[in-house]
Order: C-alpha cells, then structure tokens, then sequence
C-alpha cells in the first residue's frame, strides 16, 4: 500500500510544482504587460512635449514675422502720409 501511495503523492507534487510555475509565469506576464504600459506612457509623454516644444517655436517665429510685417506696414504707412 506504501507504494501505490508514493506512485499517487508523485503526480500531485508535479502538478503542484506545475501549478507553482503557472502562477510564476502568470505573475512575469502581468509584470511585463505592466512595464509595456508605462513605457508606452513614457513615451506619450515625450512625443507630447517634443510637440509642445515644436508649437513653443513655431508661435515664437509667427510672432517675429507678424512684427516684422506690421512694422513694415506701419513705415509703409507714415511715408505714403508724408
């Protein structure tokens, strides 16, 4: 009896080994869809700011030449009155 015993204790201790990598591999997949998160927000995160740097120059070169041109105008302007 002593030997059917073993040969039955020997499956289960190998699906509970089996069990235990289950919930190890379930635990790394869960880490890693974790870590893909994140660094698709970091990388949101920088795409937004190269962008906001990007609209910071643009508006800074639109208002240079909206100057230029109304100082233009404004000169334009003062010698056709003269």
């Amino acid at each position: 009896m002593n030997a059917m015993a073993t040969t039955e204790q020997a499956p289960m201790k190998a699906s509970q080994s089996k069990a235990r990598r289950s919930d190890a591999s379930t635990a790394a997949r869960r880490r890693n869809r974790r870590a893909d998160v994140a660094e698709g927000v970091i990388s949101t995160a920088i795409a937004v700011l190269v962008i906001a740097f990007l609209g910071l120059l643009m508006w800074m070169g639109f208002r240079a030449m909206f100057n230029s041109a109304t100082n233009k105008a404004n000169q334009t302007i003062e010698q056709i009155g003269n």
